[in-house]
């Protein structure tokens, strides 16, 4: 008899819909984002619910112009192909999956490289092309080898 009780406590509290955040509860900046969301959102998992909830916190707190740029990106997003869209998701979660600092640290390269003029990214892009397969190996190698210094030292 115990067992039954227990099995039957662990499902109901598995059970998404009973940690599910009711509506009511949200805050009223988050509630004017989601509020298309209004119908639905006692049909949707908890997961769901918290990472819209996370998403319109985040929009709440952007800037004007971190909204129109966030808008702009997801402009972009909804016009890729199904297979695009998947292709990037894929490499996201593999960034995900990086250590902290090495995520840093791309990101830093990243910025570097938007942060040069068009004309310098340009020069860098035909100046890796133009290396043969064996010098983009020792070249990569040698990046790698300093991103691991870097993290050694910290």
């Amino acid at each position: 008899m115990k067992l039954k009780v227990f099995l039957l406590l662990v499902s109901l509290f598995s059970c998404s819909s009973i940690w599910a955040k009711d509506w009511q509860s949200l805050d009223p900046e988050v509630k004017q984002v989601l509020k298309s969301f209004e119908k639905d959102w006692a049909s949707f998992n908890d997961d769901k619910q918290q990472r819209l909830e996370k998403g319109a916190k985040r929009w709440v707190s952007m800037t004007p112009e971190q909204r129109a740029n966030a808008g702009e990106r997801f402009k972009k997003w909804r016009g890729l192909k199904p297979e695009q869209r998947e292709a990037l998701q894929e490499k996201f979660e593999r960034f995900q999956q990086l250590p902290k600092e090495t995520q840093k640290q791309l990101r830093e390269t990243f910025k570097r490289f938007k942060d040069m003029s068009p004309e310098q990214r340009q020069k860098l892009r035909e100046k890796f092309k133009n290396l043969t397969p064996a010098q983009r190996q020792k070249l990569l190698k040698r990046m790698k080898n300093r991103q691991q210094r870097r993290v050694r030292n910290g």
